[in-house]
């Protein structure tokens, strides 16, 4: 008898909870790597003369050390290297094994840096301003940034100057909703789509309409937070969400270390009190947003529900 409703609440966990919340957490921690990587790529030795003398004394006999990079890009060498030429020095980048991350122009802001696969990328115009860091190693006579497990190639494009480069790359580094990903609707639309064939092919097993309406609900879970009166409650967890992200991203920036980007030298005690605070303020808020929406999608299955029961 309630064969219908089984079906259909299993399809809504594993499909509007399980898969999404899986890609979302995913995806969270890859850019929590690449922030967590620009900050220890600022602190690396840029590439110069004597950097890339010792490198080329080593040729072919294993990476000669880590460094960074910041120049403009000379042309291209094959399908997966580029020429990089910095004010000192100049060299190849591998990346064959690494995603090229473009940030966009304007005022730090969540959601600026992207990441994309070098595959997918055609060309790239000669004289882009780029920032490349990992391993170098000498090849055949030329100095080569290639990415290792221990020490992963970033390269970067950008526009504008350098001063401010790892604070715009530390905030555009986070999604303004991280856990809402591109696997996200894809796994909602599905599962929609389950539940409605479950329904159909499944409905005849049971004689109860109550069933067959909690089935029904239970399918179109997705779209019920969008509906009054449970539409307030969304709105407000989508508020509270923005303001836990600016905490977030407020308590990166505190813990840049001294000298990166104007970040103070002195009071780092302060600094990482001040984070701890803004960390406390995200999770609180964090926390009341997923409430809020929980609120939500529970207050118009009840609502949607009792008004069935009132007009059959």
């Amino acid at each position: 008898m309630l064969i219908p409703l089984y079906a259909t609440l299993a399809v809504a966990l594993l499909f509007y909870l399980v898969i999404p919340v899986a890609s979302a957490v995913g995806v969270a921690c890859g850019w929590r790597r690449f922030r967590r990587r620009i900050v220890e790529i600022s602190q690396l030795p840029q590439l110069g003369y004597r950097e890339l003398a010792e490198a080329m004394n080593g040729a072919d006999m294993g990476p000669a050390g880590a460094f960074r990079l910041c120049g403009k890009i000379e042309a291209m060498e094959g399908k997966e290297r580029i020429w990089v030429r910095g004010e000192h020095a100049s060299a190849l980048v591998d990346l064959s094994g690494s995603p090229l991350y473009v940030v966009s122009p304007g005022k730090p802001e969540p959601g600026a840096v992207g990441r994309f696969a070098w595959k997918s990328i055609s060309s790239l115009a000669a004289g882009t301003t780029i920032l490349v860091a990992g391993r170098l190693r000498g090849e055949r006579g030329k100095p080569v940034f290639v990415d290792m497990p221990e020490e992963r190639l970033v390269a970067v494009t950008y526009d504008g100057g350098e001063a401010d480069l790892v604070r715009r790359l530390v905030v555009g580094g986070r999604r303004t909703n991280e856990y809402w990903t591109g696997l996200g609707p894809l796994s909602l639309a599905v599962g929609m789509t389950i539940s409605s064939g479950l329904l159909v092919l499944l409905g005849s097993h049971t004689a109860f309409s109550t069933v067959r309406a909690l089935s029904f609900l239970a399918a179109i879970l997705p779209v019920l937070p969008l509906l009054p009166p449970g539409l307030a409650l969304f709105l407000t967890y989508r508020a509270l969400w923005r303001r836990a992200l600016q905490h977030r991203t407020e308590r990166d920036l505190l813990r840049l270390p001294p000298g990166i980007d104007g970040a103070a030298e002195v009071g780092r005690s302060d600094f990482e009190r001040l984070a701890r605070k803004e960390q406390s303020r995200a999770n609180a808020l964090t926390f009341l947003s997923l409430l809020c929406c929980a609120l939500g999608v529970l207050l118009n299955y009840v609502v949607a529900f009792l008004v069935w029961r009132g007009i059959r």
